[in-house]
């Protein structure tokens, strides 16, 4: 009661005493005035900040307005002398000793506390106390901020008291709290608790310290609120921080190498540098947040990345082949921002890549070698490769978040995979032609949705093909054997394929394909035309014949778009020829001026026989049908020479033929010889009549007359290569007028799309052109051509 009473009667006495200086126009003299604010402000704030005094806030609203009151006016009155140079003075005099006498005895003996967590207790505690103090002696003489301060040029009360505190204080405790801090740091890596708020505080001096730079901080919390000049900062603690991290984590990386996989000690390092980035926001100032994270992804990361990514267990290739979809996710985190950290890990993939491929291609030509059946034609080899592309597009795309690095070397070890030699007689580019051949004729059993996911990623195949015009050409002649055989799902399907291949390499790379899908459907529209005069012709000579009875249809087809056949002329029967001759006259009646060619070795022909009192329905071409037809109703054999003269054949088409019948899966003529080659001179032939199978329907191939051994690029498709390099030739040429020769060959081989042209090659066509005179030579530089109108 005492204590309040007397603080009760100063504050009353206080208050009266800066009423009635207001009222009064009289001077406040310097040693009253100044008694006044050190006993009832100074004095007071050091006793509350000390814990000497009861209560927690130093003054009252009456007894800070009575104090300020008072200090003003010793500067302000008119007329009176102005004491505001003393006050400053004397103010920041009292800022000094106050550090002196009060904060620094607590943090003299540093070097002698063992324990960090004392040190920085009492550090962050001075430097609480401090920013108390010096707040509310700017708020009593915040006037000579305004006043005095403005007008010489001298340093606010807040600057004043930090450049002291800093004098003080800071310099002679820095690198021992320094070093606590480093220490308490490195033991809440360790797990162990500590008391964030505090070492908090304590980093904030050293970001603070940058202020003393200033002479015109307003208050502490203007300061707060600007941006310090860091060099103090940085070259005093955030120097020492990132070396001590780098040593610490450097060490860490070490020991959990040596006991860890790649996929563990990732993930520690994920939960690390979570913690550390938690830390960096806690403590640290904001320019340091990406200095911390580098200097940590150094030391576990980038000092290891070749160690981590090419792990023989645990590596990249092995997180691939074990489908480690959130591991590989945790290794591009990591590794993406790394400089240079995408390089190590796309070499990763591409070697992931590269052996996938190589084993499924290895796989085909093992199995090739062994000779198994079918082999050539399976389209699992093709559906490796896609679901491998697949798979890897998926990894790239969601789990690499489509990095371009790595889409570009994916695409280039794709490039590789897909251009392979296989052996002598196959390549990518006739499986990928298989596999959609067996999609679209309905062999692969799929929805229609299905269909068409597997021609784009039958497509997505192409665009990695080389040679894509030997693609088109091989398909063609596959898309032939559909649509002639009507092996083929519903025709917009092939329509698809057809601009998925249009959209990539244009409407030229396409126009045949077209044509053909074209001509099948015109093709049905002539069918039906046909078939109605057959029935309106039944009264005529022709039809007299017969050959009305005949279940007759005939493709017309345009000779450019299709692929190139052999024209074999034969003797048919005289249904078949009286057939034939009806459709050609009716053909004639309804599109004068075309010229009709048969093709007798494509088509379809379906005959029945009886053999060993069996029916069976026997799908074999017009050549094959009109072979047959010899053995119509007779036992007796018939020798090479006969039926060579009967059917006006060749001697090579006629052993296919035979070949066909007499050697092949389904025997239906009896050979005399017992070898499988067909003999012109001795061999015999007549129906078999042991014949026997469980199919009542069957079909009889006839081997193709292409020399299976022959090179796959034939003379029809390297024909073409020569037109396409002379035309990019050319069409360059006449645009620039003037090339060197290394210039042009870079360019062809840049312009040419359809395949990978050899510069030998392209030299050659060069030649070619020049002695052509599409070209010449510079008269004044050789290695220049220059282009002849």
């Amino acid at each position: 009661m005492l204590v309040g009473a007397f603080t009760l009667n100063r504050e009353e006495s206080l208050l009266e005493y800066a009423t009635s200086k207001s009222i009064e126009t009289a001077e406040i003299p310097l040693e009253e005035g100044w008694s006044k604010l050190k006993d009832h402000g100074i004095r007071v704030l050091s006793d509350v900040l000390c814990g000497e005094h009861s209560q927690k806030i130093p003054f009252g609203n009456k007894v800070y307005v009575s104090l300020y009151t008072i200090s003003y006016r010793m500067c302000s009155n008119t007329g009176t002398l102005d004491h505001s140079k003393a006050l400053y003075e004397r103010a920041s005099e009292e800022i000094r000793l106050f550090l002196l006498s009060v904060l620094k005895p607590e943090v003299s003996d540093l070097d002698l506390i063992p324990s960090d967590d004392e040190i920085l207790t009492r550090f962050a505690h001075n430097w609480s106390n401090f920013k108390i103090f010096i707040k509310w002696m700017q708020r009593l003489f915040g006037h000579l901020d305004n006043g005095y301060v403005a007008d010489s040029s001298t340093p606010t009360i807040t600057s004043v008291g930090l450049k002291s505190f800093y004098d003080v204080i800071f310099s002679s405790s820095k690198l021992r709290v320094l070093e606590s801090i480093m220490n308490v740091m490195d033991r809440e890596r360790d797990g162990h608790g500590v008391d964030a708020e505090i070492l908090a505080g304590c980093i904030d001096v050293f970001v603070s310290m940058g202020y003393t730079k200033s002479d015109d901080l307003t208050s502490v919390k203007a300061m707060a609120l600007s941006a310090p000049d860091l060099s103090t900062y940085q070259t005093e603690f955030e120097q020492m921080l990132l070396k001590r991290t780098l040593a610490y984590y450097t060490k860490i990386s070490t020991q959990l190498l040596a006991v860890k996989d790649s996929s563990t000690y990732l993930r520690l390092v994920e939960h690390t540098l979570e913690a550390e980035a938690d830390r960096a926001t806690k403590y640290l100032h904001l320019s340091s947040h990406p200095k911390m994270m580098s200097a940590c992804k150094l030391a576990l990361l980038q000092r290891h990345q070749v160690t981590l990514i090419e792990h023989e267990q645990s590596g990249v290739v092995a997180m691939l082949k074990q489908r480690k979809r959130n591991e590989l996710g945790r290794l591009f985190r990591l590794f993406k921002h790394l400089p240079g950290g995408m390089l190590p890990v796309m070499s990763a993939v591409k070697k992931y890549v590269l052996m996938q491929g190589r084993e499924i291609l290895s796989d085909y030509s093992n199995q090739r070698l062994q000779n198994r059946k079918g082999t050539q034609s399976n389209p699992e080899t093709i559906k490796k490769l896609i679901a491998m592309y697949t798979e890897m597009r998926h990894v790239v795309d969601e789990i690499f978040e489509g990095e371009s690095q790595l889409q570009a070397a994916v695409r280039e070890v794709m490039l590789e995979v897909v251009n392979s030699d296989l052996n002598n007689t196959s390549s990518v580019v006739e499986l990928l032609v298989i596999y959609t051949d067996h999609v679209l004729s309905g062999r692969i059993k799929l929805l229609e949705s299905e269909v068409e996911l597997a021609l784009s990623h039958a497509a997505e195949l192409f665009t990695f093909l080389s040679d894509k015009d030997l693609f088109a050409e091989t398909y063609r002649r596959r898309l032939s054997k559909r649509l002639l055989s009507n092996r083929v799902l519903p025709i917009h399907m092939e329509r698809v394929m057809v601009s998925k291949l249009k959209m990539q390499q244009g409407a030229p790379f396409t126009a045949k394909l077209e044509g053909m899908i074209n001509d099948y459907s015109l093709c049905q529209d002539v069918e039906r035309l046909w078939r109605t005069s057959v029935r309106d012709s039944s009264s005529n000579n022709l039809a007299a014949s017969g050959a009305h009875q005949l279940d007759f249809s005939v493709k017309v087809l345009t000779q450019g778009f299709w692929p190139s056949q052999t024209h074999h002329e034969v003797r048919l029967p005289d249904k078949m020829s009286a057939a034939k001759s009806m459709f050609e006259e009716w053909y004639r009646k309804q599109y004068n001026h075309r010229l009709l060619t048969w093709m007798y070795s494509l088509g379809e022909v379906i005959v029945r026989g009886t053999i060993n009192d069996r029916i069976y329905d026997i799908s074999v071409s017009p050549l094959q049908a009109a072979l047959l037809l010899i053995f119509n109703n007779t036992s007796q054999p018939a020798s090479f020479q006969r039926i060579q003269e009967e059917l006006g054949l060749n001697e090579a088409v006629g052993k296919r033929v035979l070949h066909s019948l007499a050697c092949g899966k389904y025997r239906v003529l009896l050979k005399s010889g017992r070898d499988r080659d067909i003999s012109v001179r001795t061999d015999h032939f007549q129906i078999n009549g042991d014949f026997s199978t469980r199919f009542r329907r069957f079909s009889v191939q006839m081997p193709s007359a292409e020399d299976e051994s022959k090179p796959r690029m034939d003379r029809e498709i390297e024909q073409q290569r020569r037109f396409s390099i002379d035309a990019t030739i050319v069409r360059i040429m006449k645009s620039r007028k003037r090339m060197s020769h290394q210039e042009l060959v870079g360019e062809v081989t840049h312009h040419v799309s359809s395949f990978d042209p050899d510069v030998k090659h392209v030299r050659q066509r060069i030649e070619c052109l020049l002695e052509r005179e599409y070209l010449n030579r510079d008269d004044h530089d050789p290695s220049y051509y220059t282009y002849i109108p």
